[in-house]
């Protein structure tokens, strides 16, 4: 049986064809402008795609070549450029950060580590509004502020994000490198592993490619558009541009099988907990770069991103190997649960994916059921798993939390099996085709469910 990278290629298959169909209609129904898609699988992409429109006016249709501001995503490249420092003995993690920025003046010890970790008790973004009037201060003005000083919080008193502090951490680099932030990186990131459509600040050669950055959903109004302003000294923390294509391969270089950019032991210093945080209903666990999470009984990393018209998220399991780009361009979409929703998917469908055989079906012809279909208080998707034939709802945020089995009773009449006990559990589903053999209508119990494209068509 074909298998890729020690999973089966069927398995594969039915993890992209189901994440396909839920994030279709996730850009969908959340009204989000533009969605790209990018997984990895050990070293081999193995699904990118594009959603919706990378610009509305244009009607320009998103693709997997699409380039978004990454934001926050950018950290993780600072870290890592920090780790490979540390790794030829450059500098240190628990150094003092005025051994390399003598014109830092604080009365507390703040130390690299600290910085990488978000537990130095700097303040977030300085003194400037620049996430406002997207005028992005220049070194000098960083300087002054630090130097009159910029601490919130002591040293390890709390968790407290900064942006200015891996913007410090830039400075850092450049300082013991002798070059400047953009050409580190390029020489030893970008083209390392073969980055090419990757940039750490905006450049005028990717305003083509780039999406248009879309505000909130506001009922009545249209979305605001946003400009693309330079990060300047700020890129380090947040001025990153890219695709997920190259975020997929970005991602595989954090697995522990490679060397590409780092040591498996400075990965694994890197992507363990050095704080962790309660903080109310929140617990907050971060390594040196990363957020680290539980989904279910899976621990993921990754890092997110938030930039005027762009939210973004990337995340990897780093046992299976499986990394997931998920890059928006509107304010209000949720790149980070999109992104645990299609890990959800590749978790379920790996565990639970043999359990499907008990209603599976020889000689069907699987695609003349499988679809989407509406009805007024939901829509289903009825899919084809393992030579059985299911449904869920793909508007839950774990499409495959609540799935419904189902086995045949006779001809084109199934039985529902498993599923919530409030809904149509025992009772029949009955599929209804034409006389070109097209699926009209699916009925369950009572209620009657009709294509979800003729519902669409209707209401244009």
């Amino acid at each position: 049986m074909a298998k890729r990278n020690g999973i089966e290629q069927k398995k594969i298959d039915c993890i992209i064809k189901i994440i396909d169909y839920w994030l279709d209609y996730q850009q969908l129904i959340r009204r989000i402008p533009g969605l790209s898609v990018g997984i990895i699988h050990k070293d081999k992409i193995i699904f990118k795609k594009g959603y919706g429109n990378s610009n509305l006016e244009s009607n320009t249709k998103t693709t997997n070549e699409t380039l978004y501001r990454i934001a926050s995503i950018s950290k993780l490249f600072t870290a890592i450029s920090i780790m490979q420092l540390v790794e030829t003995e450059k500098i240190h993690l628990d150094d003092n950060i005025t051994k390399y920025l003598p014109w830092l003046k604080s009365k507390n010890k703040i130390t690299l580590r600290q910085l990488l970790t978000h537990s130095s008790g700097i303040n977030r973004d300085g003194d400037t509004p620049h996430w406002i009037n997207d005028n992005f201060p220049e070194i000098e003005k960083i300087k002054k502020h630090v130097s009159e000083g910029a601490i919130t919080y002591e040293p390890i008193e709390r968790f407290k994000y900064s942006n200015l502090g891996y913007t410090l951490l830039g400075k850092v680099i450049e300082e013991v490198t002798g070059t400047t932030y953009k050409d580190y990186v390029k020489k030893n990131i970008l083209q390392k592993i073969g980055l090419k459509d990757t940039f750490v600040d905006i450049e005028d050669n990717v305003e083509e490619k780039l999406a248009t950055g879309y505000g909130r959903d506001m009922p009545g109004f249209k979305r605001d558009k946003f400009k693309n302003p330079s990060t300047k000294s700020m890129a380090s923390a947040t001025g990153f541009v890219s695709n997920v294509n190259d975020l997929c391969k970005f991602m595989s270089a954090q697995f522990l099988t490679n060397d590409l950019l780092l040591k498996k032991e400075t990965k694994k210093e890197m992507q363990r907990i050095q704080w962790i945080e309660e903080t109310g209903n929140e617990t907050i666990t971060w390594g040196i770069g990363y957020e680290i999470w539980k989904l279910d009984d899976v621990t993921l990393r990754g890092h997110g991103g938030v930039f005027p018209g762009f939210i973004t998220q990337i995340a990897f399991d780093r046992e299976k190997e499986f990394g997931v780009a998920i890059l928006t361009n509107s304010l209000g979409s949720d790149s980070f649960g999109l992104a645990n929703g299609v890990f959800h998917v590749i978790h379920y469908i790996l565990k639970n994916f043999d359990e499907f055989k008990k209603n599976s079906l020889k000689g069907f012809d699987f695609k003349k059921y499988e679809g989407r279909f509406y009805e007024r208080w939901c829509d289903i998707e009825i899919v084809e798993i393992n030579n059985s034939l299911n449904f869920f709802y793909p508007s839950n945020n774990r499409p495959l939390k609540e799935i419904y089995k189902l086995k045949r009773k006779k001809d084109n009449i199934f039985v529902v099996q498993t599923g919530g006990n409030f809904d149509y559990i025992g009772e029949d589903v009955l599929f209804e085709f034409d006389s070109s053999d097209n699926l009209t209508k699916v009925k369950i119990g009572p209620n009657t469910l009709t294509p979800f494209e003729d519902f669409i068509n209707k209401k244009k």
